[in-house]
């Protein structure tokens, strides 16, 4: 299935997002002497040295770009380069039977070292050009997103998912809105653990029209399901819901300041 592109102008930005199919098992034509292996999904991804998760969408991209040139990026590619290779990140008796499941699976069996097989990842995005980031204090204001405006563009795409061999679910998926007032990103990587773990690492990234700089916000949160007493099974695989219900782990505030040269060209929306 050829990938699928949505693009919209907003101002200055040239907002797109790009979707594809699941990422296949491995490259057919990684020995063909034209190929183009670092064009090549499935070869840029069979560099990582841990098995892959079940469904990559190794072609969806989100993509917001400014007309002098940076650029904010979200990839699963870039994603699972930050996922612990050296390393398991937890032992519990489902990650047994996650190894057992899926002997036979490409990249499973060569697979020696340990490492995190949950594919917890601290990913908030790619910078592109000349992009400035500094902590702050500011805080996206989330009543002002609440409020009824007009919506430009809208997508949601899911960038990788595993079901840790029936014994829960990792995804990691990114949503973009454009509205006449400015953007707003929500990346989420969601992490359920039957009967042991739930954990939300969320990225969330918003520019108002007429400013220089974006605020992104990284947040972690997590708890044991044992801790959780009387919830239903749809609410375990809630994120939303859940958001409200785990306890914060960690909190990022940091101002992405735009290059001098956006200011010529407008850096509003």
């Amino acid at each position: 299935m050829a990938s699928q592109q949505k693009k919209c102008e907003i101002g200055p930005w040239a907002v797109s997002t790009t979707q594809g199919a699941i990422l296949k098992s491995e490259c057919k034509l990684c020995n063909e002497k034209d190929h183009d292996k670092e064009k090549c999904p499935e070869c840029c991804f069979a560099a990582l040295t841990y098995p892959l998760p079940e469904m990559v969408f190794g072609e969806n991209c989100l993509r917001l770009a400014h007309a002098s040139g940076f650029a904010l990026e979200f990839r699963a590619l870039d994603a699972l380069r930050l996922v612990d290779d050296k390393k398991e990140w937890m032992h519990v008796p489902v990650a047994d039977q996650w190894q057992k499941d899926r002997q036979g699976v490409t990249g499973v069996d060569k697979c020696s070292n340990p490492y995190d097989w949950t594919y917890t990842t601290p990913y908030r995005g790619n910078l592109v050009g000349d992009i400035s980031v500094a902590q702050t204090e500011e805080r996206i204001d989330l009543d002002k997103l609440r409020e009824r405006e007009q919506i430009l563009f809208f997508d949601e795409m899911l960038l990788f998912e595993d079901e840790l061999g029936d014994n829960g679910s990792a995804t990691l998926e990114v949503k973009v809105r454009c509205m006449p007032s400015g953007f707003f990103v929500l990346q989420r990587f969601f992490l359920r653990v039957d009967g042991s773990l739930l954990r939300l690492h969320d990225t969330r990234l918003y520019h108002g029209a007429g400013t220089d700089y974006a605020i992104r916000e990284y947040s972690v949160k997590e708890g044991k399901i044992s801790e959780l007493p009387g919830l239903e099974a749809h609410e375990l695989r809630d994120p939303d819901f859940l958001s409200g219900k785990l306890k914060p782990v960690e909190l990022v505030c940091e101002r992405l300041q735009f290059p001098a040269a956006a200011a010529g060209l407008g850096a509003s929306t």
